[in-house]
């Protein structure tokens, strides 16, 4: 796919089907994060792949207290950064966009969910983050849900119109 029409493609997706996505593709949607930029090539960020539909759902639960918090993705991507790194939010925004843009060339879609950070940042659930593997200096800065969209197109809202300024 031209770089210009995976711009325009990429949306977030909200209905995903129940199709199981390969663990190929979740690996290459990653390992796609590691071409992102970070400061001082700090590259601050963790990742935590969940393909497990009751944790899944146990996440959602938590998050909400209602089902289906991630759409029904049969897949989500927990966020971390590590917090006393320079630029740790700015490093793990810009990684995952990469991620949502390898997803979208791969025929998968992407949401980013903020709800989880909520949980996961909280004191009391910290042994939950010890048994994924997630090191005591990270902190969640959300999830992505990613599987294959349910839905054809998702319709470009209008964009805003004088967003920038030219100084010369």
């Amino acid at each position: 796919m031209e770089f210009d029409e995976l711009l325009k493609k990429r949306r977030s997706i909200r209905k995903f089907n129940d199709k199981p996505v390969e663990i190929e593709k979740l690996i290459k949607v990653i390992d796609s994060a590691q071409m992102a930029p970070s400061a001082m090539n700090q590259q601050s960020w963790y990742f935590v792949l969940v393909t497990n539909l009751a944790i899944i759902e146990d996440l959602s639960m938590l998050m909400e207290n209602v089902h289906n918090a991630f759409y029904g993705a049969n897949n989500i991507i927990l966020l971390f950064y590590k917090e006393d790194n320079f630029e740790p939010i700015v490093d793990t925004s810009l990684a995952t966009s990469y991620m949502m843009f390898e997803a979208c060339n791969l025929g998968l879609g992407t949401c980013w969910i903020n709800g989880i950070k909520h949980i996961l940042n909280n004191p009391k659930f910290h042994l939950l983050k010890e048994k994924m593997g997630v090191s005591k200096e990270y902190k969640c800065l959300g999830s992505l849900a990613i599987g294959y969209p349910d839905i054809k197109e998702v319709e470009i809202k209008p964009r805003k119109k004088d967003y920038f300024t030219i100084i010369k």
